[in-house]
């Protein structure tokens, strides 16, 4: 991501009154111009606090412009185990954590778990040695490509087991866990979780720890996605007028796949059925989902009867949009919105922009259209250009 992109980002959330920055990669400490980014970060007033994620291994002569905004900075390390590290650079992450505690930096250490027996000792000696207060958490999520290493536990006792341990030693340490992502409730058993509320106020139930709300992580090309291990696609930055938008866009795709493709185990547990829990990281999740499988019943209507998969349903939907049925559109659209493959299709800015148009609400109609616009096929596109074009002359007159 260029410095440039990056400021573009500060102004779009300053535009939404969003105090808080969060950097990460990769790593973001190697970032060519990541000197620029900190002072750009460090002198505008506006953001209050700031989040630095890195694995701790960056150039000393990086360490002081972090304790230049050290009053906005939390830094947090993502400790992997011992064994992970060659000696120098197991070093060099020990004395750039030790270099910002001892300037007053409020450091977090963060444990990213990404096989079953995992080794907790370093992270506890780490905790100790430092007078670290908060551990951040989390179970390893796959990236796009499912080319790292990551963890889908769900239903493991002996993992939970072991996990509960490694909470409880922190507890004596009079460390604080926070989770960053969603994990299965069935991880722990219920007097588990009783114990876990009672050490840990702060992760019982948290967000709560069965569901997760949406990241919104912005690529180097500027473009969004719900987070970096969701396997739907992204949207741009600049079709969203602020992160509210934006976060609503997410949070209605997040609810067609959530609870559309909940994994095979979760089917019969109540807490999934009571949406109390999505069966662990959405990520998980596979990223192409037969039409079908997901139907049951009365569910099974006209539309998806007669097309076999989203592509045929979108072509479908765009001809009663040529053809000016709105009405028909918004409900054949209601209809088949939550299916998993329906995701990428843009109908729900279609649908606010025909909306729009029968409030009289022309404005609202041609930034909906446009939102639309690059995600339809190339045979629709001179369609809704066209229908921008009428819209825009009919508000100029």
């Amino acid at each position: 991501m260029s410095t440039e992109d990056f400021c573009s980002i500060l102004k779009f959330l300053e535009l939404s009154r969003f105090h808080r920055v969060r950097l990460l990669g990769g790593e973001p400490m190697l970032h060519p111009g990541i000197v620029q980014i900190l002072n750009d970060v460090a002198t505008n007033n506006f953001f209050t606090n700031v989040e630095l994620f890195t694995g701790g291994n960056f150039p000393t002569v990086l360490i002081e412009p972090l304790i230049r905004m050290q009053s906005k900075l939390k830094v947090i390390f993502n400790l992997n185990e011992e064994h992970d590290y060659l000696p120098a650079t197991a070093l060099k992450v020990h004395e750039n954590l030790r270099c910002l505690v001892d300037s007053g930096v409020e450091a977090i250490l963060s444990y990213t778990i990404y096989k079953p027996n995992f080794d907790f000792k370093q992270h506890l000696k780490y905790l100790n040695e430092f007078g670290i207060q908060t551990l951040r958490w989390s179970l390893a999520s796959p990236s796009g490509s499912r080319s790292n290493k990551y963890l889908h536990i769900i239903q493991d006792k002996a993992f939970g087991r072991r996990l509960f341990d490694f909470f409880m030693e922190c507890a004596h340490l009079d460390v604080d866990i926070v989770a960053d992502c969603t994990v299965p409730l069935c991880i722990f058993s219920p007097e588990m979780w009783g114990e876990l509320d009672w050490f840990f106020p702060s992760l019982g139930r948290h967000n709560p720890p069965g569901s997760c709300a949406a990241a919104i992580d912005v690529n180097t090309d500027m473009t969004v996605r719900r987070c970096f291990g969701f396997p739907g696609e992204s949207v741009h930055l600049r079709d969203f007028q602020n992160l509210e938008e934006l976060r609503r866009y997410f949070e209605t795709s997040d609810e067609k796949m959530r609870w559309a493709t909940i994994p095979i185990p979760c089917l019969t547990c109540g807490a999934a059925r009571r949406h109390a829990c999505q069966g662990g990281c959405l990520g998980m999740r596979p990223k192409n989902n037969l039409l079908k499988s997901t139907l049951q019943g009365e569910e099974k209507n006209e539309i998806v009867e007669t097309c076999i998969d989203a592509s045929s349903i979108c072509d479908r939907l765009f001809q009663l949009a040529l053809n000016g049925e709105y009405e028909r559109f918004q409900l054949e659209w209601s209809r088949v919105s939550e299916l998993p493959a329906m995701i990428r299709y843009p109908g729900s800015f279609m649908l606010r922009a025909f909306r729009a148009e029968l409030d009289k609400d022309i404005p609202s109609a041609i930034m909906n259209f446009r939102k639309a616009l690059p995600h339809i096929k190339q045979e629709y596109r001179h369609w809704v250009i066209t229908r921008i074009k009428e819209l825009s002359s009919t508000s100029n007159d």
